[in-house]
């Protein structure tokens, strides 16, 4: 069986046995009327395992492993890899952020910290979507990417069971920040346009340039930008939020990449 196969399976099998740490977010962040869980809007149980089948099977196809930055400073900086049943994002403190990105943080001033997370568009927009779009993000097709401002720190926000800083260098963070801007779609003047509000307060969707697959999810997402600060973890045959997790986990304690 396909390596990915492999990791597919199994992650289907832990699901089922109730193994998959799907960690529910404390809701810090009031959600606008919806009882929800206030990370991903969604239902992980149904999502993890559909995705998981329809990963199957399209045979799980591999993707180039994406080098690791060179690192010529030590990690003073922080990135918080967030974590909420099926969906996982990256959050930032404004005054760490560099480049055009940090338009962002100055266009809040009340904002310490920035969410940033990623996703299939009709899906992750939807204030309560089906399987209908569920099967249509089976498909390739665009993203779109939430930005939540933050007036705490990650950690107090979504709790620490729920939140996790990662230390990368200046240099890491400065090639986060130019990855995440150019992930983000500009109209011909160069300035994001927002799509619409997002479910949090003062949250706004944004069109991504990247396209949104079943080899490419939200958590290889993250993956992929957690390597682009720096983090020694791998990117292929990425799923569920926990294929990140542990992954970061196992860093913490040395006990491999």
């Amino acid at each position: 069986m396909h390596a990915a196969q492999m990791r597919a399976a199994d992650a289907t099998r832990r699901c089922r046995s109730h193994e998959l740490p799907t960690l529910d977010v404390i809701p810090h962040i009031p959600m606008r009327g919806r009882s929800v869980d206030p990370l991903t809007h969604r239902s992980p149980g149904l999502v993890a395992v559909l995705v998981t089948l329809l990963f199957l099977a399209f045979g799980g196809c591999a993707q180039p492993l994406l080098p690791l930055p060179a690192e010529t400073e030590p990690g003073t900086e922080t990135v918080y890899l967030i974590t909420g049943g099926w969906h996982t994002e990256i959050g930032l403190s404004v005054d760490a952020i560099s480049g055009p990105l940090a338009a962002f943080g100055k266009a809040d001033p009340g904002a310490k910290y920035l969410v940033f997370g990623w996703g299939q568009r009709d899906y992750y927009m939807a204030s309560d979507p089906g399987l209908g779009d569920l099967l249509r993000a089976a498909s390739p097709g665009p993203a779109v990417m939430l930005i939540i401002p933050l007036r705490h720190n990650p950690l107090e926000a979504f709790g620490r069971t729920n939140a996790m800083a990662i230390p990368v260098s200046p240099e890491g963070l400065a090639s986060l920040s130019a990855y995440l801007w150019r992930e983000i779609q500009k109209d011909a003047g160069g300035v994001p346009q927002p799509i619409t509000a997002g479910p949090h307060p003062d949250s706004r969707f944004y069109a991504s340039t990247s396209v949104y697959d079943l080899t490419r999810n939200c958590n290889r997402w993250t993956a992929e930008a957690l390597r682009i600060a720096g983090v020694p973890i791998r990117t292929e045959g990425i799923i569920f939020a926990s294929d990140v997790v542990e992954q970061v986990l196992r860093l913490r304690t040395g006990s491999g990449k």
